[in-house]
C-alpha cells in the first residue's frame, strides 16, 4: 500500500514540472558526440573526407554471392544478343559502304563474323538454361576461342583496310569484347567454385 503512494506521489510531482524545451541543435550536438550523425563541415572538408573515407567494395558487386546455372545462361545469352545487333548494325552499314563502290575483303564478311558468334553463345547459353548444362571447361575454351578469334579478326581488318584512323575505331571494340570475355570467364569460375 506503501508502495502505491509513493508512486502516485511521483507521477503528480512529474506532472506539475513544467516542460523545458530543448534548444534546437540539441539532436544535432548529441548525435554528434556519440558518432552517428557526422559533424556539419565545409565543402572543402566533405569533399576530402569523402575521398579519404575507407571503402566497403562489398555494395559494390558485380556477381550476387552464388551464381546458378540459369544465371550463366542469361548471362550468355545476352552477349548473344549483343553481338545480333552487331551483326544487324555492321550488314547496314556495309551496304552503305558497298554501295559506295569500297572493297575490302575481310570487312565485308564481318555481318556474318558477328552472327556466328551470337549463335555460338546463344548455344552456350540455351545450354545452360537447359537440363544438361555444359561443362565448365568447354564453356571457358568456348570463351577463350572468342577472344582469340575476336583480336585475330581485329588484327585482318587493321590489315585488310591499311587505314591508320581503322586502329582507333576497332580499339573500342575490341578491348570491349575482350572485357566480355573476362566478364564471362569470371562467371564460370563463380559458377565452378558453386558446383564443385
Amino acid at each position: 500500500m506503501g508502495d502505491k503512494i509513493k508512486n502516485k506521489a511521483i507521477m503528480d510531482m512529474i506532472k506539475e514540472v513544467s516542460p523545458v524545451q530543448p534548444p534546437d541543435d540539441f539532436a544535432d550536438r548529441v548525435m554528434a558526440r556519440i558518432g552517428l550523425r557526422p559533424v556539419r563541415y565545409g565543402t572543402v572538408n566533405r569533399i576530402r573526407n569523402f575521398l579519404v573515407r575507407p571503402r566497403d567494395l562489398k555494395g559494390f558487386r558485380l556477381f550476387p554471392e552464388s551464381i546458378t546455372k540459369s544465371q550463366c545462361g542469361f548471362y550468355f545469352i545476352l552477349v548473344s544478343l549483343f553481338y545480333l545487333v552487331v551483326g544487324i548494325v555492321f550488314s547496314r552499314s556495309l551496304e552503305t559502304i558497298s554501295s559506295a563502290s569500297y572493297q575490302a575483303i575481310w570487312l565485308l564478311y564481318q555481318p556474318e563474323f558477328s552472327f556466328a558468334i551470337a549463335i555460338g553463345f546463344a548455344l552456350l547459353g540455351i545450354s545452360f538454361v537447359s537440363g544438361r548444362p555444359v561443362s565448365v571447361r568447354s564453356a571457358k575454351f568456348g570463351i577463350f576461342l572468342y577472344v582469340g578469334v575476336i583480336i585475330i579478326n581485329s588484327v585482318i581488318l587493321q590489315i585488310d583496310l591499311r587505314i591508320p584512323i581503322v586502329t582507333f575505331a576497332l580499339l573500342p571494340l575490341t578491348i570491349g569484347s575482350i572485357i566480355i570475355g573476362g566478364f564471362l570467364t569470371y562467371t564460370m569460375e563463380r559458377y565452378s567454385c558453386n558446383v564443385g
